[in-house]
C-alpha cells in the first residue's frame, strides 16, 4: 500500500510525525477492507516507529496486537518479526525476564 511505503520512507529521513499519519492511514484504509494480514502489517510497522519515537509503552501494545494478527492468520515469520520489536519494547521498559521469553519466540 502506497501510504505504508511513504510512511517507510519518511521514518527512514527522520520525518516520524508525517510517517505516523502515513502509517495511521494505511491501518485504517487495510482495517475498513478487512484485510487481516496487511492490517497486522501495518500495525507492525506501528509498533516499529513508536518504539523509534521512544514511546515503549505504546510500542508494546501494538506490537503485541500486530504479533496476535500475524498469528491469526497463521503467518508465523511474521509473527517471529512482531516478537522481535515486542521484546525490544519490553528491554526499552526494564522488562527482562518478558523479553527474553519473546526472543526465545520469536527463534522459534
Amino acid at each position: 500500500m502506497l501510504f505504508s511505503v511513504l510512511g517507510e520512507v519518511e521514518t527512514e529521513q527522520d520525518k516520524l510525525e508525517t510517517a505516523r499519519r502515513l502509517e495511521e492511514q494505511a491501518l485504517e484504509l487495510r482495517r475498513a477492507a478487512g484485510e487481516k494480514l496487511t492490517t497486522a502489517e501495518s500495525r507492525l510497522q506501528l509498533a516499529q516507529l513508536t518504539l523509534e519515537e521512544g514511546k515503549k509503552s505504546e510500542a508494546e501494545e501494538a506490537a503485541r496486537k500486530s504479533a496476535e494478527g500475524f498469528r491469526a492468520e497463521k503467518a508465523f515469520d511474521d509473527e517471529g518479526l512482531a516478537y522481535s520489536v515486542l521484546a525490544r519494547a519490553l528491554l526499552g521498559q526494564q522488562k527482562l525476564p518478558l523479553a527474553r521469553d519473546f526472543v526465545r519466540s520469536a527463534k522459534s
